[in-house]
């Protein structure tokens, strides 16, 4: 969800990529479901990223209408009671 009363355009297109921890290999790609003026959904089916381990690291790309595809947010993956 979005903070600070920032929005996405109608016609917003958006997209998740997981590397490994040294960013070098890429471990998944998934277009977003949804995107809504306030949210990105992405629907990943759980076997798709058992084999991302804990320290990946994700970047969530978003185009909006007219404008170049850019990072908007990137980070590292915090798998829950994984190493």
């Amino acid at each position: 969800n979005m903070a600070g009363g920032q929005s996405f355009a109608v016609g917003t297109v958006a997209d998740f990529e997981v590397y490994d921890r040294e960013r070098d290999v890429l471990l998944g790609y998934w277009p977003a479901a949804e995107v809504t003026a306030t949210s990105v959904q992405v629907d990943i089916l759980a076997a798709l990223v058992d084999g991302i381990p804990n320290g990946s690291f994700y970047t969530l790309y978003v185009s909006e209408p007219g404008y170049p595809r850019v990072a908007w947010y990137e980070g590292p993956v915090w798998r829950k009671g994984r190493a």
